[in-house]
């Protein structure tokens, strides 16, 4: 998935952020460098085509999750909504863009909390049923704005944006991550200090949620926060070495952060995250090939792996981390990035369906990966 074309709107402000509200202890180093890819193995448990219909098709993937059996993928490019498949790829529903009744003004994220599909749209959380049926919306708060955002508890909501804290304190005390109520009536916590409008740069996604707790993400130190009950703790640091971004970089402003990244001379913004039993799994922004670079991490070796590598070991197609189930991946095969040649080559090793054709729909992947334990 290209990214070159977003790097420089990613980057329109200057990075001056703080860590703020966080207890200190000691955080687990990652470094995506040094990977071993040869000790992960990757196997294919099920795929799943989605609907070839017309009204179906996807030009691109800005969201995807799997929730309750539904499939919702949301498509800027191509069919301009959110649209909606059964766990078997059978099409159900598309959620237009539009003016009218339940239809979306400017999307930028949903999950599926409490037997709800909820959409964040402009200034409103607009709510649906499973298969996409408009029930109601509730308007933020003024100054509000969620660019992300999780089930928090039975009552709360845990979100990537802005809440009162954008009125209420000067911009150099903004709050990235923050507990509400799902009345959307108070902000009870807020966490990661930011400042001058890091908090409009929103990363795909920020929030994982496993176990219990919450992995949160925060550029452009790298630092991947863990969110147990109401504390919060360093947990990961993706360290890049001497391609870290410094405090130095960040006191010299927008203009040397963005020529440290277009010299590939820094690396890091850390996009997707996700987590499950046996790993970390995170992408970060290499303006060197435009694309972000997929990592896994294992808990229990401490190693890592290149995703795409571990793939092409494995004599699987590329294809890209959307979700995490409690042990396995959840990834989508974009036919439309291969030839019919290529495409013939995975139909002929059963890997894919033999319908499959440069124009159809992703296919979902269920993927288990396993790590060799060291001796």
């Amino acid at each position: 998935m290209n990214r070159k074309d977003s790097f420089t709107l990613m980057m329109l402000v200057p990075f001056f952020i703080q860590y703020g509200c966080s207890t200190q202890s000691e955080s687990i180093n990652i470094n995506p460098l040094e990977t071993n890819s040869s000790s992960f193995t990757a196997k294919i448990v099920k795929y799943i085509p989605l609907s070839n219909q017309i009204e179906a098709l996807i030009g691109s993937v800005e969201r995807f999750i799997i929730g309750n059996s539904h499939i919702y993928v949301f498509d800027k490019r191509q069919t301009s909504g959110i649209l909606i498949f059964s766990e078997t790829g059978t099409f159900i529903r598309k959620i237009s863009l539009g003016r009218g009744p339940g239809e979306l003004i400017n999307p930028n994220n949903f999950s599926v909390v409490d037997n709800q599909l909820i959409i964040s749209d402009f200034n409103y959380l607009k709510h649906y049923n499973l298969d996409g049926e408009f029930l109601f919306s509730k308007e933020l708060p003024l100054g509000w704005t969620f660019y992300s955002f999780e089930n928090f508890n039975d009552k709360h909501l845990i979100v990537q944006g802005n809440t009162d804290s954008l009125i209420k304190q000067p911009s150099s005390k903004i709050q990235k991550y923050h507990i509400v109520n799902k009345k959307l009536s108070q902000s009870y916590m807020s966490y990661v200090e930011t400042t001058d409008w890091l908090t409009s740069i929103f990363e795909k996604k920020p929030i994982s949620y496993f176990n219990g707790k919450f992995l949160l993400l925060a550029r452009p130190f790298n630092y991947i926060y863990q969110l147990d009950g109401k504390s919060l703790s360093e947990k990961y640091f993706i360290d890049f070495g001497s391609y870290n971004f410094t405090d130095a970089d960040v006191s010299k402003g927008f203009e040397h952060i963005l020529s440290l990244f277009r010299e590939n001379r820094r690396m890091g913004l850390l996009d997707n995250l996700y987590e499950n039993e046996s790993l970390v799994c995170f992408s970060y922004a290499s303006f060197a090939n435009g694309s972000d670079v997929p990592v896994l991490f294992s808990k229990s070796t401490l190693e890592t792996a290149n995703f795409y590598e571990v793939l092409k070991n494995a004599d699987l197609p590329k294809m890209d981390i959307v979700q995490a189930l409690e042990d396995e991946l959840i990834c989508l095969f974009l036919p439309g990035n291969f030839d019919e040649a290529t495409i013939g080559k995975y139909q002929s090793n059963g890997i894919i369906p033999k319908e499959t054709t440069p124009d159809s729909n992703p296919i979902v992947f269920i993927i288990e990966i396993s790590v060799k334990t060291k001796n």
